[in-house]
């Protein structure tokens, strides 16, 4: 759980971003959780130098970053056409990102990563489609496409390195901090891309209680899958723990352990 580490990496993959297209208006969004998740994966792989994990996950978070992009550009297309040349720029960014992904892993031993990264965005593209096109949107069909998504480089990763151990925790640790960042930006944009799909045929007022109303339980599930991870896993047991009391505390929100 290094903190710089974590920062050298957001920090990397900003100044590309700025470097090649500096006037964009959208900064990438860098999941922190994402990129602790394939600290630790990598951390227990065998004659994995420092340089060519920090490399790895470089790579990985390009591809992410390119996602999220384009998957933002997608959403909220329909409403901002007025800003057309801006959503053009976010999608080159997004590209130019993808193409990093190819280049980094190329300069690393682990080649056969890209096809298992490939596997992981055919996944998420296919429930993309689900999600989005979908005449069927229950909160509970939304949410559990949605957990999915959130997780699946990361889980790809950790099975071709052969860590499975703490699936169910990166799963539902990446969904609730993915709903909270919707509450956050429909409080401050009026927009989320759930809200959003969910108030397709549910109150929007309701939806926006619906998914408040989900995120105890995700939490309170998540205090025991973090309990029960494997000793080797302890330091990243520990590190959790701490963050959700912080995030319940600060959230209002009582843990089994109160």
């Amino acid at each position: 759980m290094d903190p710089k580490f974590i920062q050298k990496i957001k920090d990397h993959i900003i100044q590309f971003a700025d470097e090649k297209f500096g006037d964009i208006k959208r900064e990438p969004v860098l999941s922190e959780d994402k990129i602790l998740f394939l600290d630790t994966i990598l951390d227990y792989s065998d004659n994995l130098a420092r340089k060519e994990k920090e490399q790895i996950i470089q790579a990985i978070m390009y591809v992410q970053t390119a996602l999220d992009i384009h998957d933002f550009v997608s959403i909220h297309s329909y409403k901002h056409d007025q800003i057309n040349q801006q959503k053009q720029m976010n999608v080159l960014v997004g590209d130019l990102l993808s193409g990093k992904f190819y280049h980094n892993l190329s300069r690393v031993e682990y080649i056969d990563l890209i096809e298992v990264i490939a596997g992981a965005i055919r996944t998420i593209n296919e429930r993309k489609m689900m999600i989005y096109h979908s005449d069927i949107h229950s909160i509970e069909h939304l949410i559990e496409e949605m957990k999915e998504v959130e997780s699946a480089i990361v889980i790809h990763v950790a099975e071709y390195f052969k860590m499975t151990e703490h699936h169910d925790v990166i799963k539902n640790w990446l969904l609730m901090k993915r709903l909270f960042l919707e509450l956050k930006t429909y409080a401050q944009e009026q927009k989320s891309a759930v809200i959003t799909l969910l108030s397709q045929s549910n109150n929007e007022d309701d939806v926006i209680r619906m998914v408040e109303n989900m995120i105890p339980g995700i939490m309170i599930r998540l205090e025991s899958l973090i309990q029960s991870l494997p000793l080797h896993l302890n330091e990243l047991r520990m590190f959790l723990m701490n963050e959700l009391k912080r995030i319940s505390q600060k959230q209002g929100i009582l843990l089994e352990e109160g």
